[in-house]
């Protein structure tokens, strides 16, 4: 039997956060939070849809570096050098330890092959 999970969608962006709990009333296992990820005393994996070079310098990826360390950030570049030559496509996705016992996973999963901005965008 398969331990029950939770996700969690946060962000700080009040309207956001009530159309998530529109769209998710009837999922018991989402949990809608208004704030920060840094907020979250734990969770196991955090997603961030990255770009497809693991430059980590804007954004929510500004914010996670920021939190866990820029040694994430390297680690997070060389895996994209040693699995996909440098360039992870968009669409594909990879866990890596944090290195944080209450918060120990990211999932680096591109949504853009270079840092833009998606706003009005189909991207994530």
């Amino acid at each position: 039997m398969t331990a029950p999970f939770e996700i969690i969608l946060v962000d700080p962006n009040p309207a956001l956060c009530a159309a998530w709990r529109t769209a998710f009333q009837a999922w018991e296992r989402v949990r809608i939070v208004h704030g920060c990820f840094e907020q979250l005393p734990a969770f196991d994996l955090m997603v961030s849809p990255a770009n497809s070079f693991g430059l980590m310098d804007g954004g929510i990826d500004a914010a996670i570096i920021r939190y866990f360390g820029d040694e994430l950030a390297v680690r997070v570049q060389a895996r994209i050098r040693v699995e996909f030559w440098g360039e992870q496509p968009v669409g594909t996705c990879f866990i890596i330890e944090t290195g944080d016992p209450q918060h120990p996973f990211l999932a680096h999963t591109p949504t853009m092959r270079v840092p833009m901005v998606v706003e009005g965008t189909d991207n994530v």
